[in-house]
């Protein structure tokens, strides 16, 4: 891997889309209890889901959605790969959420508003389509599209001048493969960088999940916010804006079936802000891979940390893939079950060698077998998503990348 590759970012599209809205909030522009419906009319007087399918049967909300619900998640929107709910199986049925072919970013909320929501808005937490409506809301105030303005607003006065929707042709040779893991087949190519589909223009800018950017680009956009808003001479928002941004905006007063930690992280402690999972307290940021097995930290390949290992007396680096087979649980999201869980560990002799930290192959790989109880958040993300997509039972084994850990 080299220092300027390029990687699809994901959801961490999410915080620049949040900041972007921030801005606007600051220039007075509009509120965080600005209801969403006066930005965009096309999602006035949508309902809560009250049972059946296509058509279905709605009841009204008890409260407009608020900009405030689309950044912290409780605006009553899900996302399609949820899989409980007749409404998240609607959003799959009209591949609304699809990037490359399918709705641009007006039709995706109008599609949207043809769909009953989850639950009232402010009422529950459920990590969703919220950003990507925060994108349109931040193209309809500004007058121009969500990527010109990341690119005026955002990147260019933070010298990000790899981020983008859009991989430039000459720099297309530096975005990195993305491989999945198919059940019987191993590892498979899912989007190959030279021909990828992010060096076309997606049809909907996705403002939850559709940037590319590189290592440093990103470290530039954290620094920025940990200095409070500014980075090298270039303020962006002010630092009480951030200290909003990043405090607790769930508190006791709205339910959630699944804390944000669990869900998004596999651990608890989290609560959620503005655009951003929120720690609740100081002491080590825990993610989970399995609870029998050990405790992945922070990421911190790039410092070249590992964590010692107390039952076996050395370090080594977790999560290179995790499998989840048989995943058994009730059919309520959320339910207990059970999990068969193998991790490949790959061990790094102490001292801690720094060149390893840009190699994928280091140590020695050995897979490493648990039986878990679980919630299907309990592991990391892609194996959360993983155990909430399927039903009854699923087979599923993700990459991961490298994350020190203890066993």
């Amino acid at each position: 891997m080299a220092r300027d590759t390029i990687f699809r970012i994901a959801s961490m599209t999410k915080p620049i889309t949040s900041l972007a809205f921030m801005m606007l909030v600051e220039e007075g522009l509009v509120a965080l209890d600005t209801p969403v419906h006066h930005v965009l009319p096309e999602l006035k007087g949508v309902g809560v889901y009250a049972g059946g399918g296509v058509p279905f049967a709605t009841k009204p909300t008890a409260q407009p959605m608020r900009m405030v619900d689309l950044l912290r998640h409780t605006s009553g929107l899900t996302y399609s790969f949820q899989n409980r709910t007749n409404v998240d199986a609607a959003y799959r049925e009209g591949r609304i959420e699809s990037w490359h072919g399918n709705l641009t970013l007006d039709e995706f909320v109008a599609a949207l508003g043809k769909l009953p929501l989850e639950f009232s808005p402010g009422e529950e937490w459920n990590y969703s389509v919220s950003t990507d409506v925060l994108g349109a809301v931040v193209a309809r105030i500004s007058g121009v599209s969500l990527d010109r303005f990341f690119a005026e607003r955002i990147f260019a006065p933070l010298g990000m001048h790899d981020t983008f929707f859009q991989v430039p042709e000459n720099k297309v040779h530096r975005l990195a493969d993305c491989w999945t893991m198919k059940e019987g087949e191993g590892r498979v190519l899912y989007d190959r960088g030279e021909a990828s589909a992010w060096s076309r223009f997606p049809r909907l800018l996705s403002g939850g999940g559709g940037l590319v950017s590189t290592a440093l680009d990103y470290h530039r956009f954290n620094t920025m916010l940990l200095n409070g808003g500014e980075l090298d001479g270039a303020r962006v928002v002010s630092r009480s804006t951030i200290k909003l941004m990043t405090s607790d905006h769930l508190g006791t007063r709205v339910a959630a079936p699944f804390q944000p930690g669990e869900l998004l992280l596999g651990t608890p402690g989290y609560t959620f802000g503005l655009g951003f999972a929120v720690r609740q307290g100081d002491g080590v940021a825990g993610v989970s891979c399995a609870r029998t097995v050990g405790m992945v930290r922070n990421q911190d390949v790039a410092t070249s940390r590992a964590t010692r290992s107390s039952a076996r007396g050395r370090q080594f680096m977790c999560g290179v893939a995790v499998g989840v087979t048989d995943a058994r649980r009730d059919r309520k999201f959320g339910g207990r079950g059970v999990a068969s869980v193998t991790l490949e560990v790959t061990t790094i002799p102490v001292p801690y060698p720094a060149a390893a930290a840009s190699s994928m192959i280091v140590g020695t790989s050995r897979s490493v077998p648990a039986v878990v109880p679980m919630r299907p958040a309990l592991v990391t993300m892609p194996v959360a998503m993983a155990v909430a997509v399927f039903a009854e039972s699923a087979t599923y084994s993700g990459r991961l990348g490298f994350s020190s850990a203890t066993v």
